[in-house]
């Protein structure tokens, strides 16, 4: 089925606070709902960190999950509500969304996430272990469940920054501008700089070190200097411009 997915607004939360009753009726039995409290939803829309991403079809929103970014002794994103319609599950709705998230925790430096689920909804815990969570552990009637970076997810990680870094050497080597900031190349640089700067180059160079990485991996992007070079070709007001060709 198709779908798109996409921040949400103040004019989803209506939306959103149905879905929410749906799901706390559906894994905690409970019928008799209202929902979120007033105001309780306005923290994901005031230019925060946190954020709430939908799944949205044909102008309805079907699905959402609320992320809370914890800045703490280890920094990580908590998926705090997840729900997809009912009659919709089971179509890659919520697979869709769980990507989403994951991007994001990427885009702003972070790789460790978390969540809890209820211990007896056995279908969204044999879910999440799919997608790379483990039992952290166990709180009462639920279960605290996380998703590290291992060396499949860094192999990942550093071969999508080697992706970017090769298409904005191309770009310098043909003379591209990229001083909209809302550009793909734009954007990419702004993720290859996150990389270094506040995201878990170090650790992938560390992996790297200690042979965990693939050794067909290309890895240029690991040496530090390569984002440096990258940006003494570039000139101050986002054009690319090869300097060794003046």
């Amino acid at each position: 089925m198709e779908f798109l997915i996409r921040t949400a607004t103040r004019q989803d939360a209506e939306t959103i606070n149905a879905l929410f009753v749906q799901m706390l009726c559906a894994v905690c039995g409970q019928t008799e709902e209202t929902g979120y409290p007033a105001g309780s939803l306005e923290a994901y829309f005031c230019g925060g960190e946190d954020r709430i991403f939908v799944a949205e079809q044909q102008g309805e929103t079907i699905a959402y999950l609320a992320l809370e970014v914890h800045h703490e002794e280890e920094s990580f994103v908590y998926c705090d509500d997840f729900c997809v319609r009912e009659d919709l599950r089971g179509q890659g709705i919520g697979s869709a969304l769980l990507s989403e998230a994951e991007d994001y925790a990427r885009r702003i430096g972070l790789d460790t996430m978390m969540l809890h689920v209820q211990k007896h909804n056995r279908a969204a815990i044999g879910f999440y272990v799919h997608r790379g969570f483990s039992v952290l552990s166990e709180e009462d009637s639920r279960l605290r469940m996380i998703l590290h970076p291992g060396p499949k997810r860094a192999a990942e990680r550093v071969a999508r920054m080697e992706a970017h870094l090769d298409a904005l050497q191309q770009a310098v080597r043909e003379g591209k501008n990229w001083a909209d900031p809302t550009s793909s190349l734009a954007q990419m640089l702004q993720e290859l700089m996150d990389y270094y700067e506040n995201g878990p180059w170090l650790e992938d160079f560390e992996r790297d070190e200690r042979g965990e990485l693939p050794k067909n991996l290309k890895r240029g992007v690991l040496s530090e200097d390569a984002v440096y070079d990258l940006l003494c070709e570039t000139d101050l007001e986002g054009s690319a411009v090869l300097y060794e060709d003046l």
